[in-house]
């Protein structure tokens, strides 16, 4: 009982110095570090949203109704959670993937002047 009570011990110490490692990483990283936490957990977070439509086999819209205003719908409550963990973290979602791909941009045509 001794040893596995020992072997516990070591995987819990081993599983908190993961963490901290983790915590540690994530600060040198900052910002960039939230980024690719939310960017993982995007797909998940729009694949819950759109399981109960996996489960609909009609869609019936009366009035101003069309698939152009559906995906309108759609886009607009995607807008509402980036816009929501903008305010919960004060991280700008929007704001950081442009600054990503305006640099990757930026680099692309420094390599195309450099040639």
């Amino acid at each position: 009982m001794e040893q596995e009570a020992e072997g516990i011990r070591a995987k819990g110490i081993a599983e908190a110095e993961a963490i901290e490692k983790k915590a540690e990483a994530q600060k040198k990283m900052g910002e960039a570090s939230i980024l690719e936490m939310y960017l993982t957990a995007l797909p998940q977070v729009v694949g819950s949203a759109a399981a109960p439509l996996a489960q609909t086999d009609k869609i019936v819209m009366y009035g101003d109704g069309n698939s152009t205003k559906l995906i309108r719908d759609v886009m607009s409550s995607a807008n509402q959670v980036i816009d929501g963990m903008k305010e919960s973290t004060g991280l700008d979602l929007t704001a950081l993937i442009s600054a990503i791909v305006g640099g990757r941009v930026a680099a692309a045509g420094e390599e195309k002047i450099g040639e």
